[in-house]
């Protein structure tokens, strides 16, 4: 599945940069948009892990003029549902509105704006950073410091990896730029609320969900 802005073939995301921070947590109601810094909206829902469900989401965006900043995809602990996190960046007034939309496509089973309540936001980055004998150590010291890791050598490049908020991501970014990036994936927030914040479906299912059930039970027997 695969979005106008992806970087990865399940998700969408931004290739800015934004205020410097190492340690920055994205928790509480003033979530930052992953690009520029700026409030965003952030809007999770659970839906049915159809094979058109990402098509069908950029689909709804592009018909209803939402700007995304990233769309992020991902299977959960029930068997044929997924997670869908769509971050809209500074646009926290449009959050209610792309709700209301997602509500009504049949395969979405709960929609939560987080736009406004304490959540916890996170997304992957890989860099790939050019490097030569003198500048290696160096990139490995600052990957101590935000946290990151070494995932690849080569003669020249490293890629290194880190999670966190987009301040953080951001941050990490601003102090790689002096040695070169070669590229760059982000996989875009994945996002949570907080403490006893759950969503759950309301026990209705589908006739498709009731199929692959069915399906599945049949498999196992």
């Amino acid at each position: 599945m695969e979005s106008p802005k992806s970087a990865d073939p399940q998700t969408t995301g931004p290739s800015g940069a934004g205020p410097s921070s190492a340690g920055a947590s994205s928790t509480g109601p003033t979530s930052k948009a992953p690009g520029l810094g700026g409030r965003c909206a952030v809007v999770s829902a659970l839906v049915e892990d159809r094979p058109d469900l990402l098509s069908q989401t950029v689909s709804l965006l592009r018909r209803r003029n939402f700007t995304t900043d990233s769309v992020t995809v991902g299977k959960t602990d029930e068997p044929h549902i997924a997670r869908l996190t769509v971050t809209l960046e500074d646009q926290p007034t449009e959050a209610q509105r792309l709700a209301r939309e997602l509500k009504r496509l049949m395969y979405v089973i709960r929609v939560e704006d987080l736009t406004w309540k304490p959540a916890v936001l996170r997304e992957l980055v890989l860099i790939k950073v050019r490097v030569d004998p003198a500048s290696r150590a160096q990139v490995a010291q600052l990957c101590e410091v935000f946290r990151g890791r070494i995932v690849d050598v080569a003669q020249e490049t490293v890629i290194v990896e880190t999670t966190g908020d987009a301040e953080k991501i951001a941050g990490f970014l601003e102090v790689l730029r002096p040695f070169g990036i070669a590229e760059m994936a982000r996989t875009g927030p994945v996002a949570l609320g907080r403490a006893n914040q759950v969503l759950q479906g309301d026990g209705k299912e589908s006739s498709w969900l009731q199929r692959r059930r069915l399906k599945d039970a049949q498999q196992a027997s």
